[in-house]
């Protein structure tokens, strides 16, 4: 392997390893609250902790769930809210559980609010929602996942090795990218400073 095959190779396994870290949850609310809330409403919500960050792995298995714990509550008269958008013709709906999987999110911090419709009407749930905007106007917040999408891999630039790579000793791989970032060559693994560097 040439020198500059082999710098190229590693430029692009650092580039590739590049992943942000998952900050733990800052949630308030914990099985007691849910199941507080369970009890309160007849509904029980699954979905990510408040305040979860999500990253690229998380959000392709993201999912939220609303399942209906008595025989009183109804899952088809409930309106899903995205950033304030009906997204419930995107959810699945079963007898007593409505789900919803988005698949793709932008970045961004972002907000879903399970509502039910003022006068208990069916939502269009898996239907072309033409209503939905006026069904969400006059819906009753039951309950809010607050949390933050960051699937974008963050962007990376070595300043080390900048020259011919030699097959005998160590290399020294330094450079910047987004801080708190994990990056990983090989079998060494080192968090970026709190100004993105790292070596």
């Amino acid at each position: 392997m040439t020198a500059a095959t082999a710098l190229a190779a590693l430029t692009l396994l650092a580039m590739l390893t590049a992943a942000c870290t998952t900050a733990d949850s800052t949630s308030d609310d914990g099985p007691t609250a849910a199941a507080e809330e369970a009890s309160a409403t007849g509904l029980r919500f699954d979905g990510p902790d408040q305040g979860e960050l999500i990253n690229a792995v998380a959000l392709e298995e993201l999912t939220f769930t609303v399942t209906t714990t008595n025989d009183d509550e109804r899952v088809d008269a409930l309106v899903l809210l995205l950033d304030g958008e009906d997204v419930t013709s995107q959810a699945e709906l079963t007898a007593d559980t409505l789900t919803y999987t988005p698949g793709t999110l932008p970045d961004g911090e972002r907000e879903l609010v399970v509502a039910a419709t003022a006068d208990g009407a069916d939502a269009d749930v898996g239907e072309d929602a033409g209503a939905g905007a006026e069904v969400a106007d006059e819906a009753e917040d039951l309950h809010t996942w607050r949390f933050e999408v960051k699937a974008e891999p963050p962007t990376l630039e070595l300043t080390s090795p900048d020259g011919t790579v030699g097959t005998d000793g160590p290399v020294l791989v330094a450079g910047t990218t987004e801080a708190g970032a994990t990056i990983t060559v090989g079998d060494d693994t080192v968090t970026a400073d709190d100004s993105g560097a790292f070596e």
